[in-house]
């Protein structure tokens, strides 16, 4: 409601049991923050089954003048599962809509994001961290409509692939002719961790409007040897400081959840699928 500080977390939760083998779901959640209200809501996806299923999860999120949104979204499903997600949201004059994809688990999935900046000081930041291994698939789309002028959008994506894995990110920004002084920036960056692994991305620049400020890049590479090396020789074991390594690459887009709460829900989340998944080239931790 209009006016209201929610400061616990609104965990919407999804459990798939043994009951889904060879199932579809199709879910659909709305979610309106009225005027200068505040909440953080956190949409997880988890399974407790490894036969196969399909997941299509359809979300719209409404942001009212000066509302404050965070949205967290956990995806940890089965290694058999197809997992597909479509969110839109419309953000109004001074709102501020916070967007964060934890993508750890199924076979093949694919998060599509598109935000609206529909309002004056208008302002949005969409950040995602997958980890993928053995022959997993993700898919990241994002596409930012810059429609008013005096708007942000902030892109932040980062991944690690090992084995056969392979990422997909293609983001998209588009600043209206009327969007003058309107500013953007977008970024993807991988980490392979394997030499079969696969990453393609796409980031894309529509500027209709001559006062702006863009930034968009893309950048992958392999694990820093040198990095690696100085922590073996303080007696730290090899997986060990591959790990450290690869987690001080993250750490940055999790630093950027300001809810505590929420914040350490992630860490631990991917501290405990790491273990799960015991992954070779990061090691146990």
């Amino acid at each position: 409601p209009e006016d209201t500080k929610i400061d616990s977390l609104i965990h919407i939760l999804h459990v798939s049991t043994s009951l889904a083998s060879e199932s579809m779901e199709h879910s659909r959640h709305m979610i309106w923050a009225k005027k200068n209200s505040k909440a953080t809501i956190v949409e997880h996806h988890i399974s407790h089954t490894e036969k196969h299923y399909l997941k299509n999860s359809f979300m719209t999120l409404n942001l009212d003048q000066g509302a404050y949104l965070e949205h967290l979204k956990v995806q940890t499903e089965s290694k058999e599962c197809v997992h597909m997600a479509n969110t839109f949201t419309k953000v109004a004059k001074e709102a501020y809509y916070f967007s964060f994809v934890l993508n750890l688990g199924s076979h093949l999935s694919r998060d599509t994001r598109e935000v609206s900046l529909e309002g004056d000081l208008s302002k949005s930041q969409c950040y995602g961290l997958y980890f993928l291994n053995q022959n997993q698939q993700a898919d990241h789309l994002t596409y930012i409509k810059h429609l008013v002028g005096n708007t942000y959008s902030d892109q932040l994506y980062k991944g690690v692939l090992d084995d056969t894995a392979m990422a997909f990110f293609s983001g998209r920004v588009h600043i209206a002719t009327c969007a003058n002084g309107s500013e953007s920036q977008q970024l993807n960056k991988s980490l392979m961790l394997s030499p079969k692994a696969r990453v393609h991305t796409r980031p894309q620049l529509e500027v209709y409007s001559d006062d702006v400020k863009c930034t968009h890049g893309a950048t992958i590479g392999q694990l820093n040897l040198e990095e690696v090396f100085y922590l073996e020789s303080r007696g730290i074991h090899k997986d060990k400081a591959q790990s450290m390594v690869a987690q001080a690459f993250l750490n940055d887009v999790i630093l950027k959840i300001d809810n505590r709460w929420a914040q350490s829900l992630m860490n631990n989340i991917i501290m405990q699928n790491l273990k799960n998944q015991k992954a070779r080239a990061l090691g146990a931790l």
